[in-house]
């Protein structure tokens, strides 16, 4: 993540990479500013509390992290006019989230814990804004006969960010709780085998 010479995103982008290391309570705003090499009341110039400044991160981090990832796949899925395509760019940008940022699945659930209006509501923001997004990547694929054009864009980009923050949900309690009895039970391969299910939904 590139280092930025305004104090603000240096702040935001530290705080977006602890919350994806540690967790939104693995830090406090004390271990933020000694990773940005400021001190604490420099961080209180800017954001008025943690929860602000979780809040500006879901807007001005998350949001357009995610969407990255979510049109890659997308134009590497039209540049080779292939479903099989997104899937294999889909799958694999899930794995770059579980490597880069092993926490970050879990940031909406510690923020519900934590119930603070303000931050369920960036999320839900946040989410509905990748909806609509999804939806319009998604009628881009229908026009290249990609994907069935008889299905409403909608319902398809809520399957497939549903079918994300499943995996990613898995995997989060995998990581929490060890393989408990469950390895091999969403491994690559059962990945692969979900795709193939709902491949055969979407094509034309």
């Amino acid at each position: 993540m590139p280092r930025r010479s305004n104090t603000r995103e240096r702040i935001l982008d530290k705080a977006f990479e602890l919350i994806g290391k540690r967790g939104l309570m693995g830090f406090s705003m004390r271990d933020l500013a000694e990773e940005v090499g400021i001190t604490e009341a420099a961080i209180y110039r800017h954001f008025r509390s943690k929860e602000d400044l979780t809040v500006n991160v879901i807007h001005h981090r998350l949001k357009p992290y995610v969407m990255d990832i979510i049109k890659r796949s997308v134009e590497e899925a039209l540049q080779r006019r292939s479903l099989n395509a997104l899937a294999e760019q889909f799958l694999g940008h899930i794995k770059l989230i579980e490597s880069d940022f092993p926490k970050l699945r879990s940031l909406i659930m510690e923020s519900y814990a934590l119930g603070r209006e303000e931050l369920k509501r960036a999320l839900l923001e946040v989410l509905k804004g990748i909806h609509t997004e999804v939806a319009e990547l998604v009628k881009r694929l229908q026009e290249m006969r990609i994907i069935n054009s008889d299905l409403s864009p909608e319902a398809v980009a809520f399957i497939l960010i549903a079918l994300k923050n499943s995996l990613l949900f898995v995997d989060q309690l995998k990581l929490d709780l060890g393989e408990l009895g469950v390895e091999g039970w969403l491994d690559d391969q059962r990945r692969r085998d979900i795709w193939k299910v709902l491949e055969i939904g979407l094509l034309p």
